[in-house]
């Protein structure tokens, strides 16, 4: 039989398998190129949100459980592409993301979103305690503070020894955090004011001058008139003659809150407590507020005056008089005012 030949192909037809084998070794070279410029295209792309958002990391999420966050928020919108970046990020830099709350500027690109959340840089709140405030007073104006939390053991505080000033803190903060703060900063405030206090005086503990000068804190409405209502309460001390702050007597009858829906009344003079130095010589058993570094060095620096009376003048401030008929006159000046 006649042996049959395969037909030969043409070189038209013939298929050029090196060039088709460098083409997809080209191609696998060029993939992780190509990815990882899309990668990079993602991850500086322009923002779409319209305004700045504040964004809280709770501790203990899952990567899944961020992403979802950010994308709720705007913050990125390809999670494939964050998620895939933040792995290349921590196994190459070791660094994870820190929970907290984030300022996230309108601006931010993702990257920079990725940055700021592997930098811990969270954000700073704060709240302000002003002076002469009660314990109980402050404790309401944490518990109405954002991000504050947990519950406060008043009996783990003492009266006025908290130091009345702006504190810093991040979302999530112990309310406990921030009075431990404040403990700290009036223990060492007081503590170097009293190695600096007037020498003899009349005054025998640190305690003692944190109880004046809460009384002078609430006394002096003229920050001037500190040093001088002071020196007043000092001679009262010296000669044995009561107190008769009307501020300690609000602190007994509304039983710490140093508030009342209505004005004192004079039978409220007659409350019994050893808070109300109407009835009682001496100091109270501790502070009725938290006074100021100002009041604190008035107490300190002071010493007893001639001075012995005072009544608001009208205008803010006080009148003082050496005797009781000086008084007389001003109390009756001040009525006219009135």
């Amino acid at each position: 039989m006649p042996r049959l030949s395969s037909p030969k192909l043409s070189k038209a037809r013939r298929p050029n398998f090196a060039r088709k084998f460098f083409l997809v070794v080209a191609m696998i070279i060029m993939m992780p190129v190509l990815f990882s410029a899309y990668l990079g295209a993602q991850m500086y792309k322009l923002p779409t949100r319209a305004e700045d958002a504040v964004i809280f990391i709770p501790m203990n999420s899952s990567l899944a459980k961020i992403m979802s966050i950010l994308y709720e928020h705007k913050a990125i919108e390809n999670e494939l592409t964050f998620s895939l970046c933040y792995r290349a990020a921590h196994t190459v830099y070791g660094k994870h993301i820190i929970a907290g709350e984030y300022m996230v500027p309108q601006s931010l690109r993702p990257y920079e979103v990725l940055g700021l959340l592997l930098s811990g840089n969270v954000l700073k709140r704060q709240v302000t305690i002003p002076e002469g405030l009660s314990l109980k007073q402050i404790i309401e104006i944490l518990d109405d503070t954002y991000g504050l939390q947990g519950q406060i053991a008043v009996s783990n505080y003492q009266e006025g020894n908290v130091m009345p000033d702006t504190y810093q803190y991040v979302y999530g903060t112990h309310k406990h955090a921030i009075l431990d703060r404040m403990r700290n900063s009036m223990q060492t405030f007081l503590e170097s004011a009293w190695q600096q206090r007037v020498q003899p005086h009349l005054l025998q503990t640190p305690e003692q001058a944190l109880a004046l000068a809460s009384i002078v804190e609430l006394e002096a409405m003229v920050p001037q008139e500190r040093g001088r209502i002071a020196a007043l309460y000092l001679r009262r001390l010296q000669i044995g003659m009561r107190l008769q702050a009307d501020p300690t007597v609000l602190y007994a009858v509304s039983r710490g809150s140093n508030k009342l829906p209505r004005q004192l009344l004079y039978s409220d003079l007659q409350y019994d407590s050893p808070y109300n130095t109407y009835r009682y010589t001496g100091l109270p058993p501790t502070a009725i507020a938290a006074p100021s570094r100002d009041s604190i060095i008035a107490v300190l620096q002071s010493s007893p005056s001639e001075e012995l009376f005072f009544v608001a003048d009208g205008s803010g401030g006080h009148r003082f008089a050496r005797n009781y008929k000086e008084h007389q006159k001003n109390v009756a000046d001040y009525r006219r005012l009135r």
